[in-house]
């Protein structure tokens, strides 16, 4: 079934009101007081498009709530590739694990676009977070949640399914997490390049360009720079899933 056609979400980034972070958010996760005193902790900072908010190796000082744009977090892989591995949105803190356990940073956090941010430094993470059992849980909620969607996000992408039904099943997952509905179908609202998508189902940019023409072909997305709007969600699901033979398929 095609995506009906409904009225254009506005897609310009924009600062949120505390009740208005992603519901699956970190900070929307938290009690409306704690959300509250957790957003003024730390300083604003503004990130130009591709700059650096923290990098993998150096020592973790802060940590960031992100408070408009997104994030990219990358680590390199064990052939020196460099691997997109997930993309934080409004709401959410990056870069906290190096200041909760003194390790270095384990990974690369680089603004997607325009990205405002709160910079909290460690000591008063840590006392917050110590002083705030709810806040604190949260932290540590996410970052098990998050390792455990590492772990099956990076089986789905190094598996031995053609790029074509890896981008598919990226596809879904962006737009299941990211998306916003338009006039044509859904928007993925992430700013990623070609060169991204690669990164993230770990092949070439050749590759990606080749299945994004297929899909497109097929009529399930619309891709322009930096933007793709899926306009046949079914049909991108089967194609997705047919790798595994309709394995964990969402009902």
């Amino acid at each position: 079934m095609v995506i009906p056609r409904l009225p254009a979400t506005p897609l310009a980034p924009k600062e949120h009101s505390l009740n208005e972070y992603p519901p699956n958010s970190f900070l929307a996760s938290l009690p409306p007081q704690e959300r509250a005193e957790f957003a003024r902790l730390g300083t604003e900072r503004r990130f130009a498009r591709d700059e650096i908010l923290f990098r993998i190796g150096e020592p973790g000082t802060e940590a960031f709530l992100i408070v408009r744009g997104c994030v990219k977090i990358f680590a390199d892989s064990m052939d020196g590739r460099l691997v997109l591995l997930s993309i934080r949105m409004p709401g959410e803190l990056v870069g906290e694990l190096a200041p909760l356990d003194g390790q270095l940073r384990s990974a690369t956090g680089r603004a997607a676009g325009p990205v405002i941010a709160r910079t909290i430094g460690a000591t008063a993470l840590n006392g917050y977070l110590a002083a705030h059992p709810a806040a604190d849980r949260a932290v540590r909620d996410r970052i098990a949640a998050r390792l455990r969607e590492a772990a099956q996000e990076r089986i789905q992408v190094i598996n031995a399914a053609p790029v074509p039904y890896r981008l598919a099943w990226a596809l879904c997952l962006l737009g299941e997490r990211y998306g916003v509905l338009v006039p044509d179908g859904l928007l993925v609202d992430v700013p990623l390049s070609q060169a991204d998508m690669a990164a993230l189902l770990a092949t070439t940019e050749q590759s990606v360009r080749k299945a994004l023409a297929g899909l497109r072909a097929e009529g399930v997305i619309r891709w322009t720079y930096r933007k793709t709007v899926i306009t046949d969600l079914d049909k991108l699901q089967e194609i997705a899933y047919s790798a595994t033979g309709g394995r964990d398929r969402p009902a």
